[in-house]
This record gives C-alpha cells, sequence and structure tokens, in this order.
C-alpha cells in the first residue's frame, strides 16, 4: 500500500490553496459525505496541509478545525503515493498513543488519499475513519482516489475564481468575502487588522507611452514586490487596475504604517526595462487604516483608506497618509 515515501516541503503542502482553507463550503462537505457514505464510515475530512499544521476543509462524524502536522495520520497520508491504510490503530506503533486514537473522536481505522495538484505537489489528504478495526475492499479503494481527484478539481476552480490572472494576486470579488471574515475573527481575538491601499501614481502614462504591454509588467512586478512584503497570514490583493490592497490581520496601526513605508520604498526602487527601453520611474500613493473594535463593516475599512488613499495623491502623490474614523 505505501510504496516509496514522498519528499515533502512546506511549498508541496498546500501553498497554493491555504487561502481556500477558510470558511465551509457545500462543494466539498459534498465530496466529503460522499466518501463516507461510498465507504462506510461515520468519520470523514478534507485536510490541507500548512508547514506545520492541518486546515480542515471539510469534516462530517466529528468536530475539529487544525491539528498539528507532525505524526499525525494526515502527515503519514500525504508522504503514501497511492493509499495510506490502517486496520487498527492500536496495534500500529505510529499512531497507538496519538491523541486521536485513545480520546475523541477514538480512531481505530483510518484510510487516507493524498489531493495531488496539478504541480505534483501533495496539498492534503482525503480521509475516512471508524472507530472499529476494519479495512476497505477494491471498490471503495478506487472510489477514494477518485473523490480525492475530484476534491483536486473543486481546489482548482475555487482557486481560479478567487485569483486575478494577471498578476496571480487574490481578487476584488474575494478581498470582500475574506476580509469580512477576518474582520469576524479579530473581533473575536480582540486583536487589530490594518489594510493598506497603494495606487499607482500616473500609470496611464506608462500605457501611453510604452503600450499595455509595458504596464503589464509593472503591475505584475508590482504583484511580485506585494508578495515579498507580506506574511503567510496576510492578503495581497488586486484590487482594480493599478490599485492593489494589503489585509494584515493582527497588525496595529504602528506596524502597518511601518510595512506601507516598506512597500512605498520597494515600488521607488524599481528599475525596469521593456524592449531595450527603461520605463518612467514608478511610485505608489497609500492610504491606511486600522480596524476599530465598533466596527465590523468592510466597506467601512475600506472608506476610510480610500479617502486616505484620495489625500495622499492631493498631496502630492509618492507618500502616505492615514484614514481616520469618522
Amino acid at each position: 500500500m505505501s510504496g516509496q515515501p514522498r519528499d515533502i516541503t512546506p511549498y508541496d503542502v498546500g501553498d497554493d490553496y491555504l487561502v481556500v482553507a477558510a470558511g465551509q463550503e457545500e462543494r466539498f462537505d459534498d465530496l466529503t459525505r460522499l466518501a463516507a457514505n461510498f465507504c462506510g464510515t461515520p468519520i470523514a475530512a478534507i485536510s490541507l496541509a500548512d508547514e506545520d499544521r492541518f486546515f480542515v476543509k471539510s469534516l462530517v462524524g466529528t468536530e475539529l478545525t487544525e491539528t498539528a502536522y507532525e505524526d499525525s495520520f494526515w502527515a503519514h497520508a500525504v508522504k503514501d503515493p497511492d493509499l495510506l491504510i490502517v486496520p487498527d490503530a492500536l496495534s500500529d506503533t505510529r499512531f497507538a498513543t496519538h491523541p486521536f486514537v485513545t480520546s475523541t473522536p477514538f480512531v481505530r481505522f483510518f484510510a487516507g488519499a493524498p489531493l495531488v495538484a496539478p504541480s505534483g505537489h501533495v496539498v492534503g489528504t482525503l480521509c475516512v475513519a471508524d472507530q472499529v478495526v476494519r479495512d476497505l475492499n477494491d471498490s471503495q479503494k478506487q472510489i477514494l482516489k477518485i473523490l480525492a481527484r475530484q476534491v483536486i478539481a473543486q481546489l482548482e476552480l475555487r482557486s481560479q475564481s478567487i485569483h486575478d490572472p494577471l498578476t496571480g494576486l487574490l481578487n476584488r470579488r474575494f478581498l470582500f468575502e475574506m476580509l469580512e471574515r477576518e474582520l469576524s475573527r479579530m473581533a473575536r481575538k480582540q486583536q487589530p487588522l490594518g489594510l493598506i491601499m497603494l495606487d499607482l501614481d500616473h500609470f496611464k502614462l506608462v500605457n501611453d507611452k510604452f503600450g499595455h504591454e509595458a504596464g503589464d509588467v509593472v503591475l505584475k512586478t508590482i504583484a511580485q514586490i506585494l508578495r515579498r512584503n507580506t506574511r503567510r497570514e496576510d492578503f495581497a490583493c488586486r484590487f482594480g487596475g493599478e490599485e492593489f490592497i494589503l489585509v494584515l490581520p493582527e497588525t496595529p496601526l504602528a506596524t502597518t504604517l511601518e510595512r506601507a513605508e516598506e512597500v512605498l520604498q520597494a515600488i521607488r526602487e524599481i528599475d525596469l526595462k521593456y524592449n531595450g527601453q527603461s520605463l518612467e520611474r514608478i511610485t505608489a500613493s497609500a492610504g491606511t487604516a486600522c480596524y476599530l473594535q465598533h466596527e465590523t463593516s468592510p466597506l467601512e475599512l475600506l472608506r476610510r483608506a480610500d479617502e486616505a488613499l484620495y489625500g495622499a495623491k492631493a498631496a502630492g502623490r509618492d507618500q502616505m497618509m492615514i484614514g481616520q474614523p469618522k
């Protein structure tokens, strides 16, 4: 069943899909329920992997949101090129003392199929589990692998729907969905959230002088800068045209301002050539805002950042201003 283990790196396990991990979606719940029904198990789950933990995208039969990566059932499943089958976890030295076995949900049987992205990277598992010793027949094993491929197909569709096709950043539609969720999460944790809205200065001149292909090169370069200046928990979005947004969970205003200045400086240092010609010096203006505990509306936070951005442009561009609450 096991074959040769895969070499798993942090990039291998979910980097492209982690943004999809948050939030429940019926398309994934349907596949989880199908896996449980076909395999005759009370428990089934779709998990996506980060560097040190698994996020549960869909789950039936028990309650769990995430678990540590090391020594988990899922960590072993992503390393197996076919299926990981554990008929009796209590008699398996890898899992006999695992909390999932010795306490709720008292797993005895486990089967996991790796989720293999088109790139060849393993991004998680589709698994089923039971509280009694058992196995899967050949038909059930085949179905589990087929459903794992369908999970990947849905992840690909979801990922494409939330990313901007030119820059690869998150798109405007997903920004509102994500921002509302993050504001609610920050309210529960009583943590701040910083937001930076960027707009390239005189970007139309680049398109007019060098053409839209050169403009696309600039936009892709800005996207690369934003990626380099984001932590794993941050969100970089293309808001529209030459406008971008960085969402910084658990980030106070002072740190948000530092991050904004770092991005503006990185943009100032861009030295691009297109068809042998040096492009115009590129700068950006920024408006910043920080989530306040009495705010629950993404639109209010975006409004404050937008007003600050407008003020930065009116004051001469290539600078940053802070959006103040009313």
